[in-house]
């Protein structure tokens, strides 16, 4: 009786390894027939796919430029904008100024006028 259990054992042993064989077999030729699919579909379509890589570099180069020309477009609006800020505050200032001379001039005539009404 041992000796018959002990010999169905090995037998279910020898299956379970034979049984993990094959597994290694099969994954082995599924990934090698993965290889080979692989290598028949870049041949059959790599061209298009070459196209459309191609297209799509061409879309992000696009993409990409605009990007760069909005940026730049943004820039030159903030210096124009401060540029602008800085003649305003400068023509203020002339301005400011002129308003001054004016006043001082107009004080100068004053006094003249009172020294000459002074006088006579």
């Amino acid at each position: 009786k041992q000796w018959y259990q002990r010999r169905v054992r090995d037998e279910e042993e020898i299956r379970r390894q034979e049984a993990v064989e094959a597994e290694k077999r099969t994954k082995s030729a599924t990934k090698i027939q993965a290889h080979y699919r692989g290598r028949r579909v870049r041949r059959q379509h790599g061209a298009e796919l070459a196209r459309r890589v191609a297209r799509r570099k061409q879309e992000l180069a696009e993409e990409q430029l605009r990007y760069y020309e909005e940026l730049i477009r943004r820039e030159r609006a903030a210096v124009e904008a401060e540029i602008e800020k800085q003649r305003r505050e400068e023509e203020e200032k002339r301005k400011q100024e002129e308003r001054e001379e004016e006043l001082h001039c107009q004080k100068v005539t004053l006094a003249v006028v009172a020294m000459v009404t002074k006088t006579s």
